[in-house]
């Protein structure tokens, strides 16, 4: 499989990766109608011998049958000039009203610094050093990202969410929790 295409798959990000097979439609792979042609020879034989690849030709059939597998929605596949385009979708997570209540995070010191300093259009690192929190995993996974889901910070760049250029402001909700922290 595709290094970017397993990255994507590990991540949990959508992402779209292009092929260059002048001689291949859309059409012909999906039905695997074509004979594969291994643009270096000594290469695919090399990948072959070590177990890598079983015969030239299975990864789409093997990559469509990972994707039914893992209960992923099934990759998009459009034809571009001299090759085609795969695109990968994420796998979504359905939120029941039960859950919810588990999702919006407790109101600690470090959500409160977190929440004072989104003021504007803020970086995550910046988000970070304002709760003091050295372990940028932790941090990720314990406050930002229950903040984002609970709808108390958004991201500037929804589409993007992995960008380096990526900040985060305050939403109505943020401002409200805001409010109420003051009221205590």
């Amino acid at each position: 499989m595709n290094v970017k295409i397993k990255k994507a798959l590990a991540s949990g990000e959508s992402e779209t990766v292009e092929f260059k097979a002048g001689f291949l439609t859309v059409e012909k792979l999906l039905k695997g109608n074509y004979i594969s042609n291994a643009r270096n020879k000594k290469i695919a034989d090399a990948f072959k011998a070590a177990g890598l690849i079983e015969k030239y030709g299975s990864g789409i059939r093997r990559i469509l049958n990972a994707f039914k597998t893992y209960g992923l929605p099934a990759p998009r596949f459009e034809e571009t000039s001299g090759g085609f385009m795969v695109t990968v979708y994420k796998k979504t997570r359905e939120v029941t009203p039960q859950v919810t209540p588990q999702v919006t995070p407790q109101v600690t010191p470090q959500v409160k610094a977190i929440l004072k300093s989104a003021a504007g259009e803020v970086s995550a690192s910046s988000l970070q050093r304002a709760a003091g929190l050295k372990d940028r995993m932790h941090f990720l996974k314990t406050y930002l990202l229950p903040m984002i889901e609970c709808g108390w910070l958004e991201r500037t760049i929804p589409d993007k969410p992995r960008s380096r250029m990526q900040k985060y402001r305050l939403t109505a909700e943020g401002k409200k929790q805001i409010k109420k922290m003051s009221e205590k």
